[in-house]
């Protein structure tokens, strides 16, 4: 990146989700279920479709000659109703599986298969498990809320399918997301310090372990086949430039603002656009020997915006967990009052069970 980040300075929370770039991208493997990548699912796909198929087989079998669908005590129902809470079960050990990586129980890739394509059969199990039916409060609470489960899992794998394409392409400067706060403030140092040597006021030049007289404003990054124009190597003038004050107010009003706190500080900045004709203008009221230093500038805040729009896609990257986590949660306790009020409260006797 274009700035090193301090030991002291990783959080011990930052994880492999939160390491986009050199290690993930240069695989280019930024897709689940597609290309290349679509043939380990290849079997979880026809292994769930035909089990699928068998109990759609099974559940219509047992109900010719009846009048209506079996229900969730009859041997067909309860049979798929087991069935369908063991995969929800089983769907649920991912997240005690992902904290617990020290725990060789089989590969990630294995059970983020599995729980995409085993979580996609549960739903027609259940469905076929109530007959059709709704049923009581709690049953349609449970069966509602596992709907929604499945859905925000579609949604989230939909994310993760396209997103980091999109990351690709909008954010060649992409770094670590937790460590765009630091970045920015290293940023706004480090145009602060060319301010100063442009302007010849030293006072603002930063510190002593940063004080040489080259800058890192951009250069070009290549890993594997990718490449952004993240780093260049640009020199301090050797001597002041007259009549370049408007650099240093221009800056401290809205170049520092916009690389400490974004958007927030300065609405300017944050566009293309407008930040490139805010940048020609100053440009064009500055002698030609601070023009070099104005497109160092114009290079930060353009990597600034490119961090701000890789947070807000790693935003919905993400997000959904939000929403998915807390459902499944809800979920389980739902199918355990469930299993709990089936049993106690059954009106037939139920197969299996003396």
């Amino acid at each position: 990146t274009a700035y090193e980040i301090p030991k002291r300075d990783w959080s011990s929370d930052v994880c492999s989700s939160d390491l986009p770039s050199v290690s993930r991208l240069a695989r280019v493997r930024p897709m689940l279920i597609t290309g290349e990548h679509a043939r380990p699912h290849v079997p979880w796909i026809i292994g769930c479709i035909a089990a699928g198929l068998g109990a759609a087989a099974w559940f219509f079998a047992e109900s010719l000659g009846q009048s209506a669908w079996p229900t969730g005590s009859s041997r067909v129902g309860l049979s798929l109703g087991i069935a369908a809470g063991l995969i929800c079960l089983f769907e649920f050990l991912l997240w005690p599986r992902k904290k617990l990586r020290t725990w060789r129980i089989g590969p990630v890739q294995w059970w983020l298969r599995a729980h995409i394509w085993l979580g996609l059969l549960a739903l027609p199990l259940a469905v076929l498990h109530s007959g059709f039916r709704l049923g009581g409060p709690l049953s349609a609470a449970t069966m509602i809320v596992f709907a929604l489960v499945i859905a925000s899992g579609v949604w989230g794998l939909a994310m993760q399918q396209f997103l980091p394409v999109r990351m690709l392409d909008m954010v060649p400067a992409e770094t670590i997301v937790s460590q765009i706060p630091h970045l920015s403030r290293l940023a706004a140092r480090d145009g602060a310090r060319l301010v100063a040597a442009v302007c010849g006021d030293e006072s603002d030049a930063g510190d002593e372990e940063a004080a040489d007289t080259h800058l890192v404003v951009g250069a070009t990054r290549q890993v594997g086949a990718l490449q952004g124009r993240v780093l260049m190597v640009a020199a301090a003038p050797a001597e002041p430039v007259p009549e370049s004050e408007s650099l240093r107010v221009f800056f401290e009003e809205s170049v520092r603002p916009y690389l400490v706190s974004g958007r927030a500080g300065c609405p300017v900045l944050s566009t293309d656009r407008d930040a490139r004709a805010c940048f020609n203008e100053v440009r064009a009221g500055l002698p030609a020997k601070a023009h070099r230093a104005v497109g160092a500038l114009e290079d930060l805040c353009s990597q600034r915006r490119q961090w701000d729009s890789q947070a807000w896609l790693h935003g919905w990257l993400h997000g959904w967990l939000l929403v998915h986590l807390p459902l499944s949660v809800l979920l389980m306790v739902l199918l355990a009052a469930h299993v709990a009020w089936a049993l106690m409260y059954s009106a037939q006797p139920i197969p299996f069970i003396p």
